[in-house]
Parts: structure tokens; C-alpha cells; sequence
């Protein structure tokens, strides 16, 4: 949580992918490589992979945005 003068501030993202129908199409080498991505594109927008979950049919992410420096205003 960032907290300055007048705000407190905590921006999560929450992401769920399903699958159309439902259908079971992850395996867990594609959830694995999933995650690789996932973990590297939240690198490179400087934010933070919380949490990644997944099942044979929907992919559950958590992004942490951070807000810069907490000192300012």
C-alpha cells in the first residue's frame, strides 16, 4: 500500500481468461509456459505478478501496479 499526505493507494488488477465453453484445453506445461510469459511481460510494464493460478479451462491472474514514489503527494 502507498500512502502520502492526502491519499492511501493500492491498485490491483484481477484478471480471470476462461475458455470459450469451458472447455478443458490447458495442460500443465501450457500453464507453466503461461505463467513464463506472464511473469515477464508484468516485468517489462514494471508491475507485479501476485498471484497466478489455473485450471484445465481459465487462467486467474493478480497484478500489483505499483505508484512510484510513495513520498510524493
Amino acid at each position: 500500500m502507498h500512502t502520502g499526505r492526502h491519499r492511501v493507494l493500492a491498485l490491483h488488477a484481477h484478471l480471470v481468461i476462461v475458455t470459450k465453453i469451458r472447455h478443458r484445453v490447458f495442460s500443465d506445461r501450457h500453464l507453466a509456459r503461461m505463467e513464463e510469459i506472464m511473469r515477464a511481460m508484468c516485468a517489462d510494464f514494471e508491475t507485479e505478478l501476485v498471484e497466478f493460478k489455473g485450471n484445465k479451462n481459465y487462467i486467474h491472474l493478480l497484478v500489483n501496479f505499483p505508484y512510484g514514489d510513495p513520498r510524493c503527494p
